[in-house]
């Protein structure tokens, strides 16, 4: 049988060779995106949207030199990162003039790209319809865009947010300023809305201005902001700060010079609970209520905060009303103005909850120099009240409903330490000057030997004070540990005094601070020794709250 010759067809070779140019070519963009490229404006691009559109998400980056460029920005769905190469005093983003540019920057989607060192100018969101009437500076939603080292300055809106929006967003914004942002709605420098938790950090927000929010608003929205000042802020309810059905983490931060009707430094109305930690308020006015903060149906936990030299028609420092229950611990009220309520006001069913807290030199026109409590049941433990003044109630004026108090110093007020219309009110185990014929007992008359109350320390200067091992600790809970407001813990026993307070630590101190010895830590009663002694007190204290004894 003859072979029959078989033809080899070369169309799988070309196959092939398809393939492996395809394949090469894939990688070639693969390696690319893996690496990305720097794109240089005006270099490359004379516009800052044209380098964005033409950019590759998450590996393309953009550098702007310094400049003016008068243009509106949109990242369009583009994870890239945008920064200047001279930081933001030379770098401007100006959108002024330019018609229908309701933003300066828009970031409006699930994307997260980085805006870093430009000055944000000339944003006017003055739309008729949503979103063209907010964002005047920057406009987010269902964003996460990180911005830093930016100054929002020159915007404005008529719904919100003149500096920035945010939406269903969760920015990341640091060492950024908003300056000079104006909106005849609602936050002037910042307005968060609808489930946004933007993460602020070292920020500066001055000289804003809004209807409702003069620095920033929350609206059900709970941003963490670290580290952030408000300075000079206005607004007709919270000059610095507006919080409204949210619960925000405010941590260092200083609250100065804002200005509003209700609540100069900080408003939070309408069951918001936020954390406020560690923060100043100071210098802050309110025309009506709450020149530092106002608390209206809010229950804010405040802890090692200082309101100094607020002024307001009622509540100086601090005013709380319809409901409010805030929880006020280891603060500091001194030097606050008001008609009523120096340096806090309770009205309208409130129930504030007020421990180791210090008030002093506070002034009242009318009433109640330190406190003044209408309708509310105030709770004041281990606080001191002292040289504030008032027409009548130096230190406290107390009507219709009755305050319990524990553990307290009131002592050099003016002209009285407590003024009740007869509401029964409970005083136990506190030095009052004058005494206290009221309901309660274990209360003393003594000067309670101050360092120096004209300097503002309010601590025990010696171990002989009355107040030294003479309070009340049977609501304290089993191993918990207590500070004082210098944050030293509670667990002093004096051998040189006699205990003459009541309950498992009966050695604890009347008034804000416990007093300390200063000597080497551990000496649990101050005789200048850590020894045995020291090592049996410490047994007892842990045993005290179960009822055992060493």
């Amino acid at each position: 049988m003859p072979i029959t010759k078989r033809r080899i067809s070369m169309n799988g070779k070309t196959n092939l060779n398809i393939w492996l140019l395809v394949w090469v070519l894939f990688l070639l963009q693969a390696g690319r995106a893996a690496v990305g490229v720097t794109i240089y404006v005006p270099a490359d691009f004379n516009s800052i949207q044209a380098a964005i559109d033409a950019a590759a998400s998450y590996v393309d980056e953009i550098e702007v030199a310094p400049g003016t460029y008068n243009e509106a920005i949109n990242f369009n769905d583009k994870a890239v990162r945008l920064y200047s190469s001279g930081g933001p005093d030379v770098t401007i983003i100006d959108a002024n003039g330019i018609t229908g540019a309701y933003h300066v920057v828009q970031c409006v989607s699930d994307m997260a790209p980085v805006l870093e060192g430009f000055t944000i100018t000339g944003g006017n969101a003055n739309g008729l319809v949503y979103p063209d009437d907010c964002g005047g500076g920057m406009y987010n939603k269902y964003s996460s865009p990180t911005v830093t080292n930016c100054i929002f300055t020159g915007n404005s809106a008529v719904y919100g947010g003149g500096g920035m929006y945010n939406e269903e967003s969760n920015p990341t914004v640091t060492n950024c300023v908003f300056i000079d942002n104006v909106t005849t709605g609602a936050g002037g420098g910042m307005g968060n809305e609808y489930r946004s938790t933007p993460s602020m950090m070292d920020c500066n927000f001055i000289s804003n201005t809004a209807n409702r929010g003069g620095g920033m608003y929350n609206y059900e929205s709970d941003p963490s902001v670290n580290n952030c000042t408000f300075n000079d802020n206005t607004a007709n309810d919270g000059g610095g700060m507006l919080n409204e059905r949210c619960d925000p983490t405010v941590t260092n931060c200083k609250f100065s010079g804002n200005e509003a009707d209700n609540g100069g430094g900080m408003l939070n109305q309408s069951y918001s609970d936020p954390k406020v930690t560690n923060c100043t308020f100071s210098n802050n006015t309110a025309n009506n209520g709450g020149g530092g903060m106002f608390n209206e149906r809010s229950s804010p936990t405040v802890t090692y905060c200082t309101f100094s030299v607020n002024e307001s028609s009622d509540g100086g420092g601090m005013l709380n009303q319809s409901d409010s229950r805030p929880t006020v611990t280891n603060c500091k009220f001194n030097e606050n103005e008001a008609t009523k309520g120096g340096g806090m006001l309770n009205s309208d069913r409130s129930v504030p909850t007020v421990t180791n807290c210090t008030f002093s030199s506070n002034t009242a026109s009318n009433s109640g120099g330190g406190i003044y409590n209408h309708d509310s049941q105030l709770r004041l433990r281990n606080c001191t009240l002292t040289a504030n003044t008032a027409f009548i109630g130096g230190g406290i004026f107390n009507h219709r409903d009755p305050s319990i108090l524990i553990n307290c110093i009131l002592w050099g007020d003016t002209p009285d330490e407590f003024y009740d219309t007869g509401t029964s009110s409970e005083l136990d185990y506190c030095d009052i000057q004058g005494g206290w014929s009221g309901v309660g007992g274990n209360n003393i008359d003594a000067d309670p030997c101050f360092v120096n109350v004209s300097s503002g320390d309010l601590r025990l200067s010696t171990p002989a004070s009355p107040c030294v091992d003479a309070g009340d600790s049977t609501m304290l809970l089993v191993g918990k540990i207590y500070l004082d407001l210098d944050g030293k813990h509670r667990y002093v026993d004096i051998d040189s005094i006699d205990d003459t307070g009541y309950g498992p630590l009966e050695f604890l101190d009347i008034g804000a601070y416990e007093f300390n010895c200063n000597y080497t830590a551990g000496d649990s009663n101050c005789d200048g020794v850590v020894d045995f002694k020291d090592l049996g007190i410490l047994c007892n204290n842990w045993l005290a709250g179960a009822g055992q004894e060493l």
